[in-house]
C-alpha cells in the first residue's frame, strides 16, 4: 500500500480564520472548542469579552503571538516532523491491518501547525490541524486521529456506499460513527504502542462508546455492518 507524504507547515492565515470560527461557534457533540482550544492556552483572548472590536483583537493578538514566538514554534515544527519520522512506519502497519491494504485516498495531506488547541480536518483536500505545543504522545495521537479520518470515510463511502450514501460527512450518524471508531481503534494495543493511552473523544458520545468496543473484533466490515447503535440504515 503506498502511503501519503505529511507535509508540516505553518499557515497564519488559516490559524486566525480557523480562531474566528471557533470564537462564534465553539460548541460541538458536548465540547467547548473556545475554552478548551483557546482560553485554556491563551488567557490574554479573554480579553476579547470586553473590547468592542473581536475580530481586529483577535488578529492582533495572533500576529503579536507568531512574531514573538517564532524562534520557538519554528524549532518545535522540526522537533515533531523528526518525531513523525520516527513513528509513521508504525502508524501505516497499523492502518494496513485495519482496513485491509485499502489505498490511501489522493489529497494534499498537510498538517497545519496552530497555536490552537482545535484541530479540524478537512475532507475534500486532506488537510487537517495540530497544535504546535502538544507533547509527544499527544502530537501522534492527534495526527493518528485525523489520518485515521481521511481513510476511514473514503473506505466507508466505497466498501459500504449502500449505508453511508445519504449520510452528511459533518453532522449525523456518518460523524458520530467516524469518531467513535477512532475512539475504539486509538485504544487498542496496536495504537497504544504507538502513543500510549489517550482517552479523548466528545462528551455526548460517551455513552455510545462501549458498546462500540464491545462490538470491535478487528473487523471493520463486520463492526461497520453490526454497529447499528447510531440506526445508520434506514
Amino acid at each position: 500500500m503506498k502511503i501519503p507524504k505529511i507535509k508540516f507547515e505553518f499557515n497564519q492565515e488559516l490559524d486566525f480564520n480557523l480562531a474566528w470560527e471557533f470564537y462564534n461557534n465553539p460548541n460541538q457533540a458536548g465540547a467547548n472548542f473556545w475554552n478548551n482550544g483557546a482560553l485554556k492556552h491563551h488567557s490574554g483572548l479573554k480579553e476579547m469579552e470586553i473590547v468592542s472590536k473581536k475580530r481586529d483583537f483577535l488578529l492582533n493578538y495572533i500576529n503579536c503571538y507568531y512574531k514573538q514566538q517564532k524562534n520557538r514554534i519554528e524549532k518545535r515544527k522540526k522537533e515533531i516532523e523528526v518525531l513523525y519520522d520516527k513513528k509513521h512506519s508504525q502508524f501505516f502497519d497499523e492502518i494496513g491491518k485495519i482496513f485491509k491494504d485499502y489505498p490511501w485516498p489522493k489529497g494534499k495531506y498537510i498538517a497545519y501547525l496552530s497555536i490552537f488547541d482545535f484541530c479540524p480536518r478537512f475532507l475534500n483536500d486532506k488537510t487537517f490541524f495540530v497544535f504546535v505545543d502538544d507533547n509527544d504522545q499527544n502530537m501522534i495521537f492527534t495526527i493518528s486521529h485525523e489520518m485515521l479520518h481521511f481513510i476511514f470515510y473514503d473506505y466507508c463511502l466505497a466498501k459500504h456506499f449502500d449505508i453511508f450514501k445519504k449520510q452528511d460527512t459533518e453532522s449525523g450518524p456518518f460523524w458520530e460513527i467516524a469518531e467513535i471508531f477512532n475512539v475504539v481503534v486509538q485504544q487498542t494495543p496496536g495504537f497504544t504502542a504507538l502513543h500510549g493511552k489517550i482517552n479523548n473523544g466528545y462528551p455526548d458520545l460517551e455513552p455510545k462508546i462501549k458498546s462500540a468496543k464491545d462490538l470491535w473484533t478487528g473487523d471493520i466490515d463486520s463492526w461497520i455492518k453490526s454497529f447499528d447503535l447510531l440506526s445508520i440504515k434506514e
